[in-house]
Order: C-alpha cells, then sequence, then structure tokens
C-alpha cells in the first residue's frame, strides 16, 4: 500500500541500514520537512503513477530541489511534460522511448494494482490478475528499464525506485494478494539492485497506510504515514548511491491489532 516534503540525502550509513531520517520521523506520525539539497547535476526524473497521493507530493518535493526536471507519467496522462504510459502493457513501455527521445536519470513507480481480499475470494484468473496488476508489471518494467535494450530512455548510472508496501510483512486474512506483490517485489529489489545492468540503482519504498487514503476510507489514523513524508523517503534512494534496499515510510501498526489478523 502506497504513500509522501524536501529532505536532504540520508547519510550513507543509515542508506545502508535501509532507513532514513524522514521515515524515522513518519513512524511518529509527524510531518518532516528537512532542509533542499540540490542534486550533483541537473536531472530528469519520470514519475509513473503521478496522480495518486505519494506521486502527485513527490512530484512537489522534486520540482521544489534546484535541477530537477519531472516528467509525469500515467495510463491515463494528458498535456504538455506528461507521459502516458500503462506499465501493464510491454509494448506501452517500449513506446517510453518515443515520448523520451532525451532519455531521463530517474525512475520513480508510484502505481501498481493488487486485489484485497481473502483467498476464497479468488479464482485462477482473479489471482493471475492480481500478480499481473503489480508484482509481473513493475518487475518486468524493472528488468526492461534497467538492461536498455527493449526500452532505452532511462541512461546508464540512473536510478529506479518502486513502491512496494508493509502488506509484505503483515499478517492479514484479506491481504494474500497484497502481500504476494509486495513481499516478490520486495524480494527482487534485494537481489536485483546487487549488480544490476548497466550501473542502475534499483531500491523501493515500502510505506504504511497512507494518512490521506486512510482519512478518505474512514480508516484509524494510527501508524499512518503522511504523504508527505512517504514521498520525502525516495529522494535518498533516487539521488544516493544505494543499490537493493527497501526502506520503510512509517510503521503499519494499526493491521497487526485488527480483527482482521490472526493474532
Amino acid at each position: 500500500m502506497p504513500v509522501a516534503a524536501p529532505v536532504a540525502a540520508a547519510p550513507a550509513e543509515q542508506q545502508s541500514r535501509g532507513v532514513s531520517s524522514t521515515a524515522s520521523a513518519a513512524a511518529n506520525g509527524e510531518p518532516s520537512s528537512p532542509p533542499l539539497a540540490a542534486p550533483a547535476q541537473p536531472a530528469t526524473v519520470l514519475v509513473i503513477g503521478a496522480s495518486g497521493n505519494i506521486g502527485a507530493e513527490l512530484c512537489r518535493q522534486l520540482r521544489a530541489r534546484p535541477g530537477v526536471t519531472v516528467i509525469e507519467a500515467s495510463s491515463r496522462a494528458e498535456g504538455p511534460g506528461k507521459v502516458k504510459v500503462d506499465i501493464g502493457s510491454a509494448d506501452s513501455v517500449r513506446g517510453l522511448d518515443a515520448s523520451l527521445p532525451d532519455g531521463v536519470d530517474h525512475v520513480v513507480v508510484c502505481c501498481g494494482a493488487s486485489t484485497f481480499g481473502p483467498l476464497a475470494t479468488f479464482d485462477s484468473g482473479k489471482w493471475e490478475e492480481s500478480c499481473q496488476g503489480k508484482l509481473i508489471a513493475i518487475s518486468r518494467l524493472v528488468v526492461m528499464l534497467s538492461k536498455g535494450e527493449e526500452v532505452k530512455c532511462l541512461k546508464p548510472g540512473g536510478s529506479i525506485t518502486v513502491t512496494t508496501g508493509q502488506s509484505a510483512r503483515t499478517v492479514n486474512r484479506t491481504w494474500p494478494g497484497l502481500a504476494l506483490n509486495n513481499a516478490g517485489l520486495e524480494a527482487f529489489i534485494k537481489c536485483g539492485g546487487l549488480d544490476a545492468p548497466r550501473g542502475t540503482r534499483i531500491n523501493a519504498v515500502a510505506p504504511a497506510l497512507v494518512r490521506e487514503t486512510a482519512v478518505k476510507a474512514g480508516l484509524p489514523l494510527e501508524g499512518t504515514v503522511p504523504a508527505v513524508d512517504a514521498a520525502a523517503a525516495y529522494l535518498p534512494l533516487i539521488f544516493g548511491g544505494a543499490s537493493g534496499e527497501v526502506v520503510d515510510a512509517g510503521s503499519q501498526t494499526v493491521f497487526n491489532k485488527s480483527h482482521q489478523t490472526n493474532k
């Protein structure tokens, strides 16, 4: 389950542990706004899923950083400075090269669809659709971008940061689809981020339930993470030197206490 203010790159020691200073603040349920730090050189960042709570806030924070150009992408994107792409379609992903002739330095993925419900609510088709919506779509996108053969828009040495979720590590009878997608992606990132093709860096942010989402759904706010803090957790991964890291944003507590768990 996804969720995102400007933040300076976390110290290398923190990055190596998969922890950001902003993520720690988010765990306390308080938004934080560390000082801006300009990237070492101008950078273009493609944000896929830019219209969601995290994606929109991340775009705002990125644009506040000197030297950063942001390109928004989604399956329904229209207008200047926006790119249309459906990550569920390999052909649509291949079309990024035509839309981005100058290439990009970094790609962030703030989207992906999983199906809620206990195992009994699935059949083979519904289960496959859930897996395709996030685990397959995002891992395939990372493979295509990092190798630079089918899709060449990501420059050598660039970064890919995807969104997983703490449902990967939360026991809940209604979350088998979410848990599989996010746990699978986290394992993929940790392994695939080691010695990735063309010097690419591959990382992930695993947000707790986003506060804005919880408010809209009428859910408890305990343990939720404000979008401003969730988005800030991406910045050290985009502009830092880590690869193969999964960084938590906030702490998923409310569902651990829920009647929906087995505890």
